[in-house]
């Protein structure tokens, strides 16, 4: 996709900082995304242009992943207001999604799903060894 890299960096801090430095960005200013599909490049691209996603996105979690990658937060603020019902299995990555880009109510939102089932998600040997990479959310839980 042709796009202007002015734009570009004018919304993302990282892809910013990938054309400021000595990076193959910056030699040869262009820019490839091959860890996700075509189609969720359009859609981050409409994104980055026009501040929405008119179309019907296909895959959430690529698109969830884009704009964590390069830090896109109204991008990503979309895609998790956008989401039906968060399956369980990804409630725990959506926290922390929510509290490392401080999107304090789908975090809470997320918290609160723990809560209302934690003798379930405690069980979850995956739920319990993310949060222990964030103890942080543990004191946040108590705060609730």
């Amino acid at each position: 996709f042709p796009c202007h890299e002015a734009i570009l960096r004018a919304r993302s801090p990282v892809l910013d900082k990938m054309f400021l430095q000595k990076m193959n960005e910056w030699r040869s200013r262009e820019m490839i995304m091959d860890d996700v599909k075509k189609e969720t490049v359009g859609y981050f691209l409409e994104f980055v242009y026009k501040g929405e996603v008119t179309k019907k996105v296909k895959n959430d979690d690529e698109l969830i992943y884009v704009a964590d990658k390069y830090n896109i937060v109204g991008l990503l603020e979309l895609c998790l207001h956008r989401l039906p019902e968060v399956e369980e299995s990804k409630v725990v990555d959506m926290l922390v999604l929510a509290d490392r880009h401080n999107l304090q109510d789908f975090k809470k939102l997320m918290m609160q799903r723990v809560l209302k089932d934690k003798t379930k998600f405690l069980k979850d040997e995956d739920f319990v060894a993310k949060l222990k990479e964030t103890p942080h959310l543990l004191m946040d839980f108590f705060q609730l």
